[in-house]
C-alpha cells in the first residue's frame, strides 16, 4: 500500500523487490483465484440488487451442428480432434443466444443475463445461464409457464420438424427398470429422478420446485430398442430449441428459501486431481470469457486514508512508484469527488465528499471511522444498548426500568404481514396505485371516498370545535364510540389529553372556489387548507402520483423509504413484545418521546390503555426479499 511505499522511501530503499506482496497472476487472468473470487461477488451483488433469478438455461455444444457436419466432410476430420473450432462456434452460438435474450426476443425484456462456461473430460464446452426476467409476474401463472417452457412430446402431425428435434436432443435416457445400465443410475435408481410421474397440470411441490405437465397423450418414441413417452422428456422451450437445435434445458427457478442438506466427498474431492480437456484449452487460448453478466458490475475499493494498494514490478524504484502514485485518484477518491457534483451521492452515509465528511456524524467531526458509524447506529455493540437504558432512566420510573428488556437486532426476525406486501413487477408506481387505490374505475376516474373508521382508529379534527375543551384544528384523537351521527373520541395531543369528547357527524361539499368545505347544517362552511388538495387534471391517478410519491427518481423506481416519527403519531406494533404489560401484535399506541434507538408510547388500546411503554429499535427483515414493504412515511 502507498503508506508503506512512502517509509521505505523515508528509510532510504531504492529497489521495490524488497518491499510489498509477489502476485504472478493478476485478477483479470480467466480462471485465476482472484478472478473466480471477484466474478463470484458481482454476481453476488446482481442477485442483491435484482433478488432470485427466474429462469435456468442449460446449453451443450451440438458436434451435429450443420458448420461442424460441413468441416468434416471436407477434411474427414472428426470435430472432436479440432477444440478450436468447436469453441470458437460454440462461442459465437451462445453470444447470439444471449443477444436474443437482451433483445426480449425470447421471453420479453430481460434486467440480468449471466453465463459461466464448464467442461467435461473429453467433451465439449456447455453454459450455465441465468435469466431475471423485467417482467415478473409472466412467468407467475401456470398457463404463461406452459407455453414458454414444455416437457412434452409435440404431436408428430401437426409440428413434425419439432417432434424431430426433441426426441433427438431433449430425450433422457431411457433408464430405471427399461435401461439398469444407463450411466445416470446411482443405487438403482436414476441420478436425475427420471422417469418423471404423469400430470395433467403444472404446480408446484412443498419446497419450491415446479413439477412440470406431462399428460399421458400416447405419443411415444422409440430409442435404443426402447420405447419411451413424456415421462422422459428433459424441459425446453420450443422455440430456442429450434432455432439453435442442441441440447438445451430450460428450468424455472425455485425461489424458496429451504436448501437442502448436501454431503460432501472430501476425500472423493481431494483424490480428483485437476484436468485440463483440450476444449478447455482451447477456449482459454482464445482468450472467452469464462464468465459473462450484463448489467456490467463497478467494483468500488474501500481503502483508509494512504493505504491503497500499488501494482510495480520488481524493477521499479521506491521514489517512481511514490511520485506516480502519491496524488492519483483511486476509484473510492473518484467516487467521492463525484459526490461533489452529484449529491444525491450513495450508500447508507450520502454527500461524502471526504475522508473527514466521512468521520462526521451530525455535525460532529469523529476521530476515527468506527466511532462515526457507531454515532449512526450503522454498527451493533453495547453503547447503543447503554444508551437507551440512559434515555428510559430520564422518561420512566425505576419499575418500568427493571421490566424492560433489551432486543438485540440480529436476533429478531418480523414476519410482515401478506396484506402489507406489494407483489413486485416492472412497474412498481403502477403496482403501488393499483394496491391502493383499487376501487379506481376502468375510466381512471376516482370516485366518491367513503371514510370507514372503528374503535382505536386515530384521527384529527381539520377545523375548530369547542375550542374551551381541546377541540381545534390539528387536534388528534383515538375513536372510542361511534354512533350513527356521532363520534365519541379521546384527546390525545395538546392541553386536554386523555378527556373524551364527542364529535358531530360533518359532511364535505364542493364551495364555490372549486376545493371542498366541512358544512355542518347548513350553516358553517370552513375552507380545508390546500396543503389537504390535490388539484384535479384529465388524469387523475397521475395526480395523486405526482402529489404523494414526489420523491419518485426518473426512472419511475420508489427508493427507499423511511419512517419518520414525530410526538402524537399513531403507530401499531407488528410483533409480540411484552405481553404481559401489553405490548402484543396490533397494539396502537401514541408517541409520547422519541430517543436514537427507543420510542416512549402511551397504549391506547386493549386492556392496557394508559399505560406508557418503551419499544426498543428494530430491523424489518422480509421473510421472503422477492416482496416490496409497503410502508407509511409520517412526517
Amino acid at each position: 500500500m502507498l503508506q508503506r511505499v512512502e517509509e521505505a522511501k523515508e528509510r532510504g530503499d531504492i529497489d521495490a523487490s524488497s518491499i510489498g506482496t509477489r502476485n504472478m497472476l493478476p485478477p483479470s487472468f480467466t480462471g485465476g483465484r482472484r478472478y473466480m473470487f471477484n466474478n463470484c461477488q458481482d454476481a453476488m451483488s446482481i442477485c442483491k440488487q435484482y433478488k432470485y433469478p427466474d429462469l435456468f438455461i442449460t446449453v451443450t455444444c451440438n458436434p451435429t451442428w450443420l458448420e461442424f457436419q460441413k468441416y468434416t466432410e471436407q477434411t474427414h476430420i472428426p470435430i472432436s480432434d479440432r477444440p478450436n473450432l468447436s469453441c470458437r462456434l460454440f462461442e459465437l452460438k451462445i453470444h447470439s443466444l444471449m443477444t436474443d435474450l437482451k433483445e426480449g426476443v425470447l421471453f420479453g425484456h430481460v434486467n440480468v443475463g449471466m453465463y459461466t462456461i464448464e467442461f467435461h473430460k473429453r467433451d465439449l464446452p456447455h453454459a450455465y445461464i441465468l435469466v431475471w426476467l423485467q417482467n415478473v409476474r409472466s412467468m407467475q401463472t401456470i398457463e404463461i409457464m406452459d407455453r414458454v417452457i414444455s416437457a412434452e412430446l409435440p404431436d408428430p402431425t401437426r409440428f413434425p420438424k419439432l417432434y424431430s428435434v426433441v426426441t433427438k436432443y431433449m430425450i433422457h435416457g431411457p433408464c430405471g427398470k427399461l435401461r439398469p445400465s444407463s450411466p445416470c443410475m446411482r443405487n438403482g435408481g436414476c441420478s436425475k429422478f427420471f422417469p418423471k410421474k404423469f400430470v395433467d397440470s403444472t404446480s408446484f411441490d412443498n419446497d419450491g420446485y415446479p413439477i412440470y405437465r406431462r399428460r399421458n397423450m400416447g405419443i411415444t418414441y422409440i430409442i435404443n430398442g426402447v420405447v419411451v413417452d413424456n415421462q422422459f422428456v428433459v424441459p425446453y422451450n420450443p422455440m430456442l430449441l429450434m432455432k439453435y437445435r442442441a441440447h438445451i434445458n430450460l428450468e424455472f427457478c425455485n425461489k424458496s428459501n429451504e436448501h437442502g442438506v448436501q454431503n460432501v466427498d472430501e476425500i472423493k474431492q481431494f483424490y480428483d486431481c485437476r484436468y485440463l480437456a483440450p476444449c478447455e484449452s482451447a477456449w482459454r487460448l482464445h482468450a472467452f470469457d469464462i464468465l459473462h453478466k450484463w448489467p456490467y458490475v463497478q467494483q468500488l475499493i474501500f481503502h483508509l486514508p494512504g493505504s491503497q494498494n500499488l501494482i510495480f514490478t520488481d524493477d521499479d524504484k521506491i521514489p517512481k512508484i511514490v511520485e506516480k502514485n502519491k496524488y492519483k485518484d483511486t476509484i473510492f477518491i473518484a467516487w467521492m469527488r463525484a459526490d461533489v457534483k452529484f449529491p444525491h451521492g450513495m450508500g447508507s452515509k450520502r454527500g461524502c465528499k471526504s475522508f473527514e465528511s466521512i468521520r462526521t456524524a451530525d455535525g460532529v467531526l469523529y476521530d476515527s471511522f468506527k466511532a462515526a458509524y457507531n454515532a449512526l447506529g450503522l454498527l451493533s455493540d453495547d453503547q447503543k444498548f447503554i444508551n437507551t437504558i440512559k434515555k428510559i432512566v430520564e422518561l420512566s420510573s425505576g419499575f418500568q426500568l427493571r421490566s424492560y428488556a433489551v432486543q438485540k437486532e440480529d436476533e429478531i426476525i418480523v414476519d410482515i404481514p401478506s396484506d402489507l406486501l406489494i407483489p413486485p413487477t416492472d412497474n412498481p408506481i403502477q403496482d403501488t396505485v393499483s394496491t391502493i387505490y383499487s376501487h379506481i374505475d376502468d375510466n381512471h376516474g376516482i370516485p366518491n371516498h367513503v371514510l370507514k373508521l372503528k374503535k382505536c382508529a386515530p384521527i384529527i379534527l381539520l377545523r375548530n370545535i369547542d375550542q374551551a375543551n381541546g377541540l381545534c384544528n390539528g387536534t388528534r384523537l383515538i375513536v372510542q364510540d361511534l354512533g350513527d351521527n356521532i363520534i365519541g373520541a379521546a384527546i390525545v395531543s395538546g392541553s386536554n389529553i386523555g378527556v373524551k369528547a364527542f364529535i358531530p357527524r360533518m359532511n364535505l361539499v364542493p364551495s364555490d372556489s372549486g376545493s371542498y368545505a366541512v358544512q355542518k347544517e347548513d350553516e358553517i362552511i370552513v375552507d380545508i387548507p390546500s396543503n389537504l388538495l390535490i388539484p384535479p387534471t384529465d388524469n387523475p391517478i397521475q395526480d395523486i402520483i405526482s402529489t404523494i410519491y414526489s420523491h419518485i427518481d426518473d426512472n419511475h423506481e420508489i427508493p427507499n423509504h423511511v419512517l419518520k416519527l414525530k410526538k402524537c403519531a399513531p403507530i401499531i406494533l407488528l410483533r409480540n413484545i411484552d405481553k404481559a404489560n401489553g405490548l402484543c401484535n396490533e397494539i396502537r399506541l401514541i408517541v409520547q418521546d422519541l430517543g436514537d434507538n427507543i420510542i416512549g408510547a402511551e397504549i391506547v388500546s386493549g386492556s392496557n390503555i394508559g399505560d406508557k411503554a418503551f419499544i426498543p429499535r428494530m430491523n424489518l427483515v422480509l421473510s421472503d426479499s422477492g416482496l416490496t414493504l409497503l410502508t407509511m412515511d409520517l412526517d
